[in-house]
């Protein structure tokens, strides 16, 4: 119930781990007889509600961005998991953790030294069988995600996850499709920002990818029936898509030049005057992230969420020469 989500919603975030890495604890819990919503609840407090990635995001990116990460972690946190243990029925959860509850270990008449030695040899051998499962598809991952980084263009970028509802619906797909490192979130959704997507699918992406993916499924896979494991993916990917559809609303209210709309037209913000700036003037683009005054000599291009050279300086800066 409710005390089993609090409980996870307590454990969770004191562990601090990826949503990969957090499967091999929630699933003992479960297998000790945890309850669905406590398993579901420790997955997602350890992920997206751990104290150093909150921080993290609120420092380096705008508050609207940044408390839609925040809001976004406790409802997953408090909600996910109670979605999941409706959809598996309470008579089939019941009976799972029936079948899965490991039967408890009576105290025996072992040293400290000779328990802390065999858990020591327990803890490298899980280790080692972990680092062999999960590590050359983690690999591969990172090979795949760089090789897509690099095919994709600025361009390509705005177009498909730019600031309107199918960027946010793409965004979040994104999201439950990767599994990505403590915190490595936040740069993703950085370089992303970068190359041009927008505001709202970025907040999508900021959770939706801290929150779960494909190794998070196959783990949890072994204590959930299928269709738990579906109701969790389906579930992230909802909430996801709403907080970003929320942000686009309230941007579209807070600022003149944005609208709310299921596909935005971009073409007409394009210019072939305009150049856009490279990597090395970073320090033009990063005011974006953090919500900085835009330097003079620069304006905002909506379209592609970067800004563009004018070509030529602005009046006032020519008068002050």
């Amino acid at each position: 119930g409710f005390s089993g989500v609090l409980k996870g919603a307590v454990i969770g975030p004191v562990m601090s781990l990826c949503s990969a890495c957090i499967v091999p604890i929630a699933t003992a819990f479960r297998r000790r007889g945890a309850g669905i919503e406590t398993t579901v609840a420790i997955t997602q407090g350890s992920s997206t509600m751990n104290l150093p990635a909150l921080i993290m995001a609120s420092m380096v990116f705008i508050p609207l961005i940044g408390g839609s990460r925040i809001v976004l972690s406790v409802i997953g946190t408090l909600v996910l998991g109670s979605v999941v243990a409706k959809v598996i029925g309470d008579k089939q959860a019941l009976a799972s953790s029936t079948n899965t509850v490991t039967p408890p270990i009576l105290p025996d008449e072992s040293s400290w030294k000779d328990t802390l030695t065999s858990a020591s040899f327990e803890l490298i051998q899980s280790t080692i069988r972990q680092a062999f499962r999960l590590g050359p598809v983690m690999v591969v991952a990172g090979f795949v995600s760089g090789l897509a980084i690099q095919w994709i263009s600025p361009q390509t970028v705005t177009t498909w996850i730019g600031d309107d509802v199918l960027g946010i619906l793409v965004a979040a797909t994104l999201g439950i499709a990767v599994n990505v490192p403590l915190m490595f979130e936040i740069p993703l959704v950085a370089a992303m920002l970068l190359a041009g997507m927008g505001t709202a699918p970025a907040a999508s992406l900021l959770f939706t990818a801290a929150a779960a993916g494909p190794i998070t499924y196959w783990g949890l896979a072994k204590v959930f029936p299928l269709r738990g494991v579906i109701a969790l993916g389906v579930s992230t990917w909802v909430l996801g898509g709403i907080g970003g559809i929320v942000l686009l609303a309230v941007t579209a209210m807070i600022e003149d030049q944005r609208e709310f709309s299921f596909r935005a037209d971009y073409s007409k913000t394009s210019s072939t005057s305009q150049t856009t700036l490279p990597i090395g003037n970073i320090e033009v683009i990063l005011p974006r992230i953090w919500g900085l005054p835009v330097p003079e000599d620069y304006r905002y291009h909506q379209g592609a969420n970067q800004y563009k050279v004018l070509g030529e300086k602005s009046e006032s800066r020519i008068s002050e020469e």
